[in-house]
C-alpha cells in the first residue's frame, strides 16, 4: 500500500475510533524496536540502550542503539496520544456529549455513540495540537543550539557507511543492512537506488520519533 494510502487509512480509522491510528503506529514502532534489538543481539551479542553522545561513522552498534531509542520514543508517545484520544471517545459515548455541546457553533448531534465519535474527535484534535506544539518547541530549541537532527544524520550515515564499506563477513555490514531494511521497511529498494545524500536524508527522516 502506498505511503499516502496508509496515511489516509490511519486518518479514517482515527476519525471513526479516535486513537486507533496511534495504537497502530505504536504496534509498528514496537515491532521495529524488537527487530532492531534482535539484530543488535545477533551481530554484536549486545542489548544495551543508547545513552546519548555522538555516533562515529564506523559505529554500526551505536547507530542501531540510537534507532531503537527513537522507535521506542515514538511507540511511547503514540501510546499516550492514543490513550488520551480514546478516553475522550469513551467519555463522549458514556455522556452523550457532542460537538455541539463542546463547541456550540458546530451544531448538535444526537446519540451516545455519535457523541463518542464527535467528542473523541475534538479530543483528538486537542491532543494532536498539543503534541505538535511540544515537538515544535523542542525542535526550535535544538535549532537554536544547532543540534537539530544531528544524531539522526550521524546514525543514518553510520548505517549507510558500514553497509557499503565493510565486507559481508563483517558483523557491521550485515547488522547495518538488516537495520536499514527494518527502518526503511517497504522503501528499502527505492531509497538504496537514490544518491548518497538523498539516502542519508531519507534514513534520517525515518529515524524521527514522530
Amino acid at each position: 500500500m502506498a505511503l499516502t494510502d496508509r496515511a489516509a487509512a490511519r486518518w479514517a480509522g482515527s476519525y471513526l475510533i479516535p486513537g486507533s491510528g496511534d495504537f497502530a503506529s505504536t504496534a509498528r514502532a514496537l515491532g521495529k524496536v524488537e527487530a532492531l534489538k534482535l539484530i543488535q543481539q545477533h551481530y554484536f551479542h549486545d542489548t544495551s540502550h543508547y545513552t546519548g553522545g555522538d555516533i562515529a561513522l564506523n559505529d554500526a552498534l551505536q547507530a542501531i542503539r540510537y534507532a531503537r531509542s527513537k522507535k521506542l520514543t515514538k511507540a511511547q508517545r503514540k501510546a499516550v496520544l492514543g490513550t488520551v484520544k480514546f478516553a475522550g471517545f469513551v467519555a463522549g459515548a458514556a455522556t452523550g456529549a457532542t460537538v455541539g455541546s463542546v463547541v456550540p457553533v458546530a451544531g448538535t448531534v444526537a446519540g451516545g455513540a455519535i457523541g463518542g465519535v464527535t467528542l473523541g474527535t475534538v479530543v483528538s484534535g486537542g491532543a494532536f495540537t498539543l503534541d505538535h506544539m511540544k515537538r515544535k518547541t523542542k525542535g526550535l530549541y535544538k535549532m537554536i543550539r544547532g543540534t537539530r537532527g544531528e544524531h539522526r544524520h550521524q546514525a543514518a550515515r553510520a548505517l549507510l557507511y558500514c553497509q557499503g564499506s565493510f565486507p559481508p563477513d563483517n558483523p557491521k555490514q550485515g547488522a547495518s543492512e538488516d537495520a536499514l531494511q527494518v527502518i526503511l521497511d517497504g522503501e528499502y529498494e527505492e531509497v538504496m537506488a537514490m544518491s548518497l545524500e538523498a539516502c542519508v536524508e531519507r534514513v534520517a527522516d525515518r529515524l524521527k520519533s514522530n
